[in-house]
């Protein structure tokens, strides 16, 4: 003689979730604003810790140039890069950063070489030196990118919206 139990399962509000899920369309519009927004507060905290994404420090200012500019954090002067970070949300990405046209200079660095005249000429330091040099190296001081913490952002809010969305 076998032994056997009825289970009576109540899928009704899996299938709800599911097909709230499926409503979405492939599309997590609301998602990636809610990503880009905490993205973007990270980018913009980026300026004042002077920490990469990646954890490194960014290189420190040429000591000449750092005697001219006003005290403060590296990429801070007016704040114009760091106002200008914002986010684009879309149905399967979120696409941050800056219109400014300076912007990649500091993700990415650059070299700037004098291209009509023998050498770029400018003054540094504090008593104002006249500079003739062939070239100047601006280093890359990433800004843009995800850390650590921004992959532990993502998954918690990812999972919490699924849930608010699973619940509804």
């Amino acid at each position: 003689m076998g032994a056997t139990i009825d289970v009576v399962f109540d899928d009704k509000p899996v299938l709800d979730a599911l097909a709230r899920l499926a409503g979405l369309g492939g599309s997590s519009t609301q998602l990636m604003g809610i990503l880009g927004s905490g993205l973007t507060d990270s980018t913009r905290m980026r300026f004042s810790t002077n920490i990469a994404p990646d954890g490194t420090a960014w290189r420190g200012l040429n000591p000449a140039y750092a005697e001219l500019r006003r005290p403060g954090p590296i990429l801070v002067q007016g704040g114009q890069l760091r106002g200008s970070i914002t986010f684009l949300p879309a149905a399967a990405e979120v696409t941050i950063g800056s219109r400014m046209i300076y912007a990649g200079v500091h993700q990415w660095g650059a070299r700037i070489e004098a291209k009509n005249a023998k050498a770029l000429v400018f003054h540094m330091g504090a008593g104002g030196k006249l500079v003739r040099v062939r070239a100047v190296t601006i280093p890359a001081r990433p800004y843009l990118g995800i850390s650590a913490e921004d992959e532990e952002m993502i998954f918690a809010e990812t999972q919490a919206y699924l849930e608010r969305l699973m619940a509804a």
